[in-house]
């Protein structure tokens, strides 16, 4: 495999997310093979190819390079995508709690917003505690899992989290708090949404600022493009609809 002749940390994640994008080119029913539990013995019958992608992807999780764990997280991620999965999702939590590298805790709260986007009203009670983690990637993940789950439901316990951080301490975690709010206010109009009139007058504001890092101010602009994608008539979603 490519991952174990490289040491590139950008090639290797990248692997790792390709591993659920095969496994849905198969039948649904086969997510198992991206293992979230103790390691099992391939479906009888499986193509060779994807016993070796199920045996790899089962590896990355408690691999000792964290690259391979960020990319597994995200591998998990795709392939319970929208399925609420309990196990997926307990594995994700323990990692975003005890993983030793920033990075990989990042990735794994961000990926609880997509497995569980189809589900959104549990998202802002799963991460409210992760929302006053000391550790300022797993408040951007938060961020980010909370825009992914409920973009465009103008959900008020999702705001409740996001508005705090907007004021952090940190310059990118108040970058990710601007970018999660946008995804969750689009399309929703002031009458529907008040808190649309004093976000849009909060990232004008952070626009202005003569001292706001880059950081801070390049969340702004790209929450202030999301807010009105498509002049106000496009929408963030993880799912297609059938026409």
């Amino acid at each position: 495999s490519v991952k174990s002749r490289t040491d590139h940390e950008v090639i290797v994640p990248a692997v790792h997310a390709v591993v659920p994008l095969l496994i849905e080119r198969h039948k649904r029913g086969e997510r198992h093979l991206i293992n979230v539990n103790a390691p099992e013995p391939p479906t009888p019958g499986e193509p060779m190819e994807m016993e070796v992608v199920a045996t790899q992807a089962s590896q990355a999780y408690s691999n000792t390079t964290f690259a391979l764990r960020y990319g597994g997280m995200f591998a998990i991620a795709l392939a319970y995508a929208g399925t609420s999965h309990n196990a997926a999702t307990r594995r994700l939590l323990h990692v975003a709690v005890s993983d030793v590298s920033d990075d990989v805790r990042r990735a794994a709260v961000m990926s609880l917003g997509i497995v569980l986007f189809r589900t959104p009203e549990k998202v802002p009670k799963l991460v409210a505690l992760l929302a006053e983690s000391f550790n300022p990637h797993v408040r951007y993940g938060v961020c980010l899992a909370l825009g992914f789950a409920c973009a465009g439901s103008g959900d008020s316990d999702a705001m409740a989290l996001l508005e705090p951080m907007m004021t952090d301490a940190t310059d990118f975690v108040r970058q990710g708090a601007f970018l999660g709010a946008a995804m969750v206010l689009m399309q929703q109009s002031e009458a529907r949404a008040p808190r649309v009139k004093a976000f849009r007058e909060k990232l004008m504001g952070v626009c202005k600022e003569k001292h706001a890092t880059t950081l801070t101010k390049a969340g702004a602009v790209l929450a202030a493009g999301i807010l009105d994608a498509g002049g106000r008539n496009m929408g963030l979603a993880l799912l297609q609809f059938a026409r």
